[in-house]
C-alpha cells in the first residue's frame, strides 16, 4: 500500500482528504451535510444562491457547484461523499461524476466497468 502522506509516494491524480483539505472545504462540507434533510434539499433547489450565501461559500466554491465541476470541488476540499451528495441535487449519479473526474465521457467510463447498465 502506498503512503499518500509521504512526498514522492503519492498515487497520481488522487487527493488525500486530510486536516488541511478538511479546513479548506469546511463551507462546502457543511452545506453538503445540511442537504441530508429533504426540506433542506428543497430549499437549496428553490434558491441556491441564498443557501450558498448562508453557508458563506466563496464565489469560486459557488461556481464549482453551479458548474457541476466535481473534480475541482474535491480539490477545493470537498469530501468525496459530500461531493456525491451535492451532485445528487443536480441528478448527477456516481458514474457520471466518476467519468468527469477521469476526463472521460460517460460512455467511455461505462466501458471500463465490469457491471454494465449502472448509472
Amino acid at each position: 500500500m502506498v503512503d499518500q502522506l509521504k512526498p514522492g509516494k503519492s498515487i497520481k491524480d488522487t487527493y488525500v482528504f486530510d486536516l488541511k483539505m478538511s479546513e479548506r472545504g469546511m463551507r462546502i462540507n457543511r452545506l453538503a451535510e445540511w442537504l441530508n434533510g429533504a426540506e433542506n434539499r428543497d430549499a437549496f433547489k428553490s434558491d441556491m444562491d441564498a443557501v450558498m450565501d448562508q453557508f458563506e461559500l466563496t464565489g469560486e466554491e459557488k461556481k464549482l457547484i453551479l458548474d457541476n465541476d466535481w473534480l475541482n470541488l474535491v480539490k477545493a476540499g470537498g469530501n468525496i461523499y459530500n461531493v456525491v451528495r451535492i451532485a445528487a441535487i443536480f441528478d448527477v449519479g456516481l458514474y457520471p461524476l466518476g467519468a468527469q473526474q477521469l476526463g472521460m465521457s460517460y460512455e467511455e467510463f461505462l466501458e471500463t466497468r465490469n457491471e454494465k447498465g449502472a448509472t
